[in-house]
């Protein structure tokens, strides 16, 4: 049985797509990866993708950037409720682990039950295709 389902977002019908739990995780649970061609380097400015998943490797300094949209994955419709279209109630509770440098997988922050809409944090410069 799959562990998350994509269907239309929480946040309103202007997000589109949403990620969901199929089943109920606990903080720091693996939820799915976040797949897709792996490159060196940060994305090229003006990259015409709103899947590319830019990061940090915290041992070696160095940046890797993966576009979805190379290997289409349910991660990638994951949403930030923290972003600039906010629903009351509705907050962030995943997070893009990337200790594994070549394989960015999302994980829970806190509990997270089934049917629940699963979100995570952009941050300022993780998506590079966004504005």
């Amino acid at each position: 049985m799959p562990s998350v389902a994509v269907r239309v977002s929480g946040l309103g019908q202007n997000v589109g797509l949403g990620l969901y739990a199929a089943r109920d995780f606990e903080p720091g649970e693996y939820i799915a990866p976040y797949r897709g061609l792996v490159r060196r380097g940060a994305c090229p400015e003006g990259y015409p993708s709103d899947y590319v998943f830019e990061w940090r490797d915290e041992t070696t300094g160095e940046t890797f950037h993966s576009d979805a949209l190379d290997d289409p994955c349910p991660a990638m419709y994951c949403n930030d409720a923290e972003g600039p279209i906010r629903v009351a109630g509705l907050e962030n509770n995943a997070y893009f682990d990337t200790t594994e440098r070549l394989r960015p997988c999302l994980r829970a922050i806190s509990p997270i039950c089934a049917r629940d809409e699963i979100f995570v944090g952009y941050g300022t410069d993780s998506w590079c295709g966004r504005d």
